[in-house]
């Protein structure tokens, strides 16, 4: 429920909300790039579909249009950032499951 803290999460003290909505998004793009391939293409179709019940596609169509066709481009884009991903010495940060 990583994805739904941020989404929730007020603006910080003396925080502009311009600025409380950009952060958000990195902060998102952050969590959507720890996904895997399939799981990012999983919440994809979520957001696409908006079906009554979701809580994350809920809160997400509250982010304006530009931010949010953003951020389903970026999970979109999720099998090119896994194919151009770079081993670091030490082994890889395996993908993981957030939601």
């Amino acid at each position: 429920m990583e994805i739904l803290a941020v989404l929730d999460a007020p603006p910080e003290a003396h925080e502009q909300i311009a600025f409380a909505f950009q952060r958000k998004e990195r902060e998102l793009r952050a969590l959507f790039d720890r996904l895997t391939v399939k799981d990012s293409r999983e919440l994809v179709r979520r957001l696409t579909l908006r079906m009554t019940g979701d809580r994350i596609a809920e809160r997400m169509e509250r982010l304006n249009a530009d931010r949010r066709y953003r951020l389903i481009a970026f999970l979109g884009d999720a099998r090119r950032r896994e194919a151009t991903r770079v081993v670091k010495p030490g082994g890889p940060a395996s993908p993981r499951r957030v939601g």
